[in-house]
């Protein structure tokens, strides 16, 4: 059964995403993550990561949400400066999970956990490329005239070429 609903933003079932906003402020992005998660009647949990201090946390709600099926979703990474090597390791053996479900049965995550960094287009995120190429990149733009650019930015934030990276734009 297909829904007549449009909706402006998918995610991967198989990696977890990064969605780069056009804007610093990403509240249009968070906002159609709620929208897509609530068509699918999934719980959402958002953190805003305004410093490094925002880590531990984070890595408490990423766990709650593998353990319970929570849509994480972390704002403002682009704040990070230097992302700690247990978190980085969690989201490493995140990602292969949800790309190898079948064969990670012993390191279950919930089914309907989905994790997503969202960062603006004008800053860096400073995660490894070993690990950026990961995940599932979407662009998310609130202003048509961005749109060249935000492209622009995900490529250069990359450097790399991702298979099935997508670019998702919001009608007016």
């Amino acid at each position: 059964r297909t829904s007549s609903l449009h909706l402006p933003l998918s995610l991967s079932d198989t990696a977890p995403s990064l969605i780069i906003a056009d804007s610093e402020d990403p509240k249009d992005a968070v906002h159609d993550v709620y929208k897509l998660a609530a068509c699918q009647s999934r719980e959402v949990k958002v953190l805003c990561m305004l410093g490094d201090s925002m880590l531990d946390e984070a890595e408490h709600m990423i766990q709650q949400g593998v353990k319970y099926g929570y849509w994480v979703v972390l704002t403002h990474c682009h704040c990070i400066t230097e992302w700690s090597q247990t978190i980085l390791e969690l989201m490493t053996d995140i990602s292969e999970i949800m790309a190898n479900r079948q064969e990670s049965l012993p390191k279950k995550i919930h089914q309907s956990f989905k994790l997503v960094l969202v960062t603006a287009m004008s800053s860096e995120i400073h995660l490894p490329e070993d690990l950026m190429v990961r995940f599932s990149v979407r662009t998310h733009h609130c202003n048509p005239a961005s749109v060249p650019r935000v492209e622009q930015r995900a490529k250069r934030c990359l450097e790399v070429d991702i298979p099935g990276a997508g670019s998702d734009s919001i009608p007016d």
